[in-house]
């Protein structure tokens, strides 16, 4: 099987090095070693490194393929499609990350000239639109990141299933004995990349109305990596949150995160939009409770197991979450219910990705 995985985030490229997210580093070094003739593709950005892409993937036994990004949008996107006819008439098969630009120029030329694809939808923008329908209709299977966009795509094809969570986290961290108290100081965490859109600075306004409540008393932990870092960190200085709120950084050791996960009293996610998150499946794997925004994928999963938070409106937010600590032992509730639907989840789909990417293009050539 000669297979093609598009990706649809990039490289980064530091002297002789290039680097990944570690699960997708992780999840590519799997396939590669299953398929035993693996490319994967996407865009190039050269010294860009942060944290979060912490896996070197020279060290794993594959082609490493790519367009250079450049600053001139439309003359990358002319040079993708050259590059994306040269890889598709070499390869047999190609798995697809979902959405995006590179994804979808892939997507065309590879049903015009007649390939087998997989497509991976790991987030909700314009996945909706006629060109997606489109793909997705073309496609052998589809696999998502939430059951809710496996059921909407499902209706336009019936190979679509949900994929298991690319998580360090598995059934046998799950924590079923957490001991619960509402503390006079309250521990609130975020976990994430850090940038607007994932609402931190949402959360930062969040934290500074709950600052000036004197009946309310909290630290925030915000663990994560991103190009709105040093923005936060300037910002937390000029609110004058300094000693309310830790910054953690990208913080890759299971354990320590694991902790962090463990004495939080709530997890707080307000992002603008979203595929499924991996860090609500943590949460939960580690029975603490969640608030988050419901976009993408995330309210069909989470709307019997969670507190559902508006969309950039930090005072409805502070407001929504002294009404939970007010009534916290009945409100705990939602994250013993969140403990047993991630247990049933993660039981459903032990299949690692990488294992049902392969499974799924093999049954498809024992059906020819």
């Amino acid at each position: 099987m000669k297979l093609l995985c598009v990706l649809n985030s990039g490289y980064s490229r530091v002297v002789d090095r290039i680097y990944v997210n570690k699960h997708t580093g992780i999840f590519l070094k799997q396939l590669s070693q299953k398929s035993g003739n693996l490319s994967a593709f996407q865009q190039m950005v050269d010294d860009s490194r942060n944290s979060i892409t912490d896996y070197n993937v020279l060290n794993d036994n594959y082609n490493i393929e790519y367009v250079k990004k450049t600053n001139i949008k439309l003359f990358t996107y002319v040079k993708i499609v050259f590059k994306s006819i040269f890889l598709i008439l070499k390869s047999s098969h190609i798995y697809i990350f979902y959405p995006g630009v590179s994804p979808k120029i892939f997507s065309f030329f590879s049903i015009m000239l007649r390939k087998k694809i997989g497509i991976y939808v790991r987030g909700e923008d314009g996945i909706d639109s006629k060109l997606s329908r489109l793909i997705f209709s073309k496609a052998k299977f589809v696999i998502t990141i939430s059951d809710g966009f496996t059921e909407n795509i499902s209706v336009f094809n019936k190979n679509t299933f949900t994929v298991s969570p690319m998580i360090d986290f598995d059934v046998n961290d799950i924590i079923h004995d957490k001991n619960y108290s509402n503390k006079v100081i309250k521990k609130l965490l975020y976990v994430g990349r850090i940038e607007k859109a994932k609402g931190v600075f949402d959360l930062l306004e969040v934290a500074s109305i709950l600052s000036k409540n004197e009946n309310f008393n909290f630290i925030l932990d915000i663990v994560g990596d991103g190009e709105d870092l040093n923005h936060l960190n300037k910002a937390i200085k000029e609110y004058g949150l300094d000693n309310l709120i830790n910054l953690h950084g990208n913080i890759s050791d299971k354990n320590i995160l694991k902790k962090l996960y463990i004495d939080a009293d709530l997890f707080v996610f307000l992002s603008h939009h979203e595929g499924f998150p991996r860090v609500l499946y943590e949460s939960m794997i580690s029975g603490t409770p969640v608030a988050t925004t419901y976009v993408g994928g995330i309210a069909s999963f989470m709307k019997d197991c969670s507190i559902e938070l508006p969309v950039s409106n930090p005072e409805i937010v502070a407001g929504q979450i002294i009404k939970f600590f007010d009534d916290y032992f009945k409100n705990i509730d939602i994250a013993k219910k969140g403990t047993l639907k991630i247990e049933s989840f993660l039981n459903r789909n032990k299949c690692s990705h990488a294992d049902q990417v392969i499974n799924y293009f093999t049954e498809i050539n024992n059906d020819k």
